[in-house]
């Protein structure tokens, strides 16, 4: 039987909405809300009466449905006692091609050193290949036999070939469960941060994408060689190899280079010994830098000046924002005036740097022995007069004798204009000056040289006697 609403009175309403439990009748007036909410609920509004809230909140189906949250995953504080115990996997795709046409990239971190390493893929079936070139070198590295391997169930981890590589080497393989990267957290917070650190080097070098890849490889290699917390405030490479990693030749991502051309690659003697080039990144296994010469071509050398606050594919914009120009150090009001006392003077400190001071430059004053009234020396052009208010104008003019002019203006042909108030200058004739005459080549050519119509002058030579030889008595 159906129930007419709008036939109902407001007693018989009432009737039926006592059938509820309060509690569970103005949660749903409410939207479902927890019951903290509902608590507040009844000192923050009119017109409800007081709940009484459960201690144990009943179970609401229609909650459950509508609001069921993901399970939190709390870190996990399990971490492996010794050398490639347990490694993490996983694959990233990238939306654009490298610049070797490479799509994907499978990281592979060691959970025990932290130490990072990435295989730079053109299709999903290498994983399996690079996986295996990797463990041989890890293991032929360290000294030690790969134990676990924990990946998500993609399918290049969960592909036939990688299983049967895993069972040959009696690897124990852990997945996590389908949509839960978390119970991969390891791998996927190392690659938030490769790639954190990839997009920031890139794009404050303003670099296209396809260059993703030496980005890529530069992020790994400061990665490992950054301290970690989990790890004692130790770098990978330190556990890895037992020495400190030197950092000196580190240089910022995507700066300026001049980089030295050897003899051989030069065309001639005249060519120039160095080119400009953009820093990308470091070339493994050797002790070279790689750069990117302006025919988008790949060059590694060892010799090189760096430009690091310089980055060539920036704008003018962005990359006045990059240089930091220090602002001049003004003294205080005590030290203009001169009234500080001498004994509170303190030296100053050792570490202060001061502003870049240009160099004094010809008639400047008395810096550095100028003398303003040595005439020896050039000095400054004088300074014009202000001009004069339109008060000063009209006085000068009832006070100006006839055919005379007391205003430097009107001396410089400035007129005064009584409508704009101001003193503007009259244009005066143009000057037409003639063409000049192109040098002849021929240094010999006395006619074009001293022009048509001059005659060439004749210059009269001495009346000097033939020179005679004299006879011996």
């Amino acid at each position: 039987m159906d129930l007419d609403i709008k036939s109902l009175s407001t007693v018989q309403c009432a009737t039926i909405t006592n059938n509820f439990n309060s509690y569970d009748l103005w949660h749903s007036h409410l939207g479902h809300p927890n019951p903290q909410t509902m608590w507040h609920a009844t000192h923050a509004t009119d017109g409800i009466e007081k709940l009484d809230i459960p201690i144990k909140t009943p179970l609401c189906p229609d909650c459950q449905i509508g609001k069921m949250p993901s399970r939190s995953f709390p870190s996990s504080e399990k971490q492996a006692d010794k050398v490639l115990e347990m490694v993490h996997c996983d694959l990233v795709e990238f939306p654009v091609l490298s610049y070797y046409q490479h799509k994907y990239c499978l990281t592979i971190i060691d959970d025990y050193l932290g130490y990072g390493t990435i295989c730079l893929l053109q299709l999903k079936l290498d994983t399996a290949a690079a996986f295996s070139t990797w463990v041989t070198w890890a293991e032929k590295q360290t000294g030690h036999s790969l134990l676990r391997v924990c990946s998500d169930q993609g399918g290049e981890f969960m592909a036939t070939i990688f299983k049967t590589f895993l069972t040959s080497k009696g690897v124990e393989q852990q997945l996590s469960i389908l949509d839960h990267p978390q119970q991969n957290g390891q791998a996927e917070r190392f690659n938030q941060t490769l790639l954190e650190k990839e997009e920031t080097m890139r794009h404050a070098a303003c670099l296209l994408k396809i260059l993703w890849n030496f980005a890529l490889d530069t992020a790994v290699h400061v990665y490992n060689r950054t301290p970690m917390c989990r790890i004692n405030w130790k770098t990978p490479v330190e556990l890895l190899f037992n020495k400190k990693p030197d950092i000196s030749y580190l240089r910022v991502f995507g700066c300026l280079a001049y980089v030295h051309i050897p003899k051989d690659k030069c065309k001639d003697k005249l060519t120039p010994k160095a080119e400009e080039m953009i820093f990308l990144g470091y070339e493994p296994g050797t002790k070279g830098y790689r750069f990117l010469q302006n025919n988008r071509s790949i060059y590694v050398e060892t010799t090189a000046t760096f430009v690091e606050n310089l980055f060539p594919n920036c704008p003018e914009e962005k990359l006045k924002k990059k240089i930091d120009i220090p602002e001049p150090i003004h003294p205080s009001e005590e030290e203009a005036t001169g009234n500080n006392n001498e004994n509170d003077h303190q030296p100053p400190p050792d570490n202060l740097e001061f502003p870049p001071i240009d160099p004094p430059q010809p008639g400047d004053g008395h810096i550095n022995g100028d003398d303003p009234n040595d005439t020896t020396k050039p000095q400054s052009p004088p300074q014009r007069p202000p001009k004069p208010t339109v008060e000063e104008v009209i006085d000068n003019d009832m006070q100006a004798p006839q055919g005379g002019h007391e205003n430097p203006e009107e001396e410089l042909g400035y007129v005064f204009n009584r409508r704009t108030q101001s003193w503007e200058r009259q244009p005066g004739p143009s000057v037409q000056r003639p063409p000049r005459q192109p040098i002849s080549l021929n240094l010999f050519d006395f006619e074009e040289r001293l022009g048509c119509d001059r005659p060439i002058p004749e210059v009269s030579l001495p009346n000097v006697p033939a020179p005679h030889r004299c006879n011996p008595p």
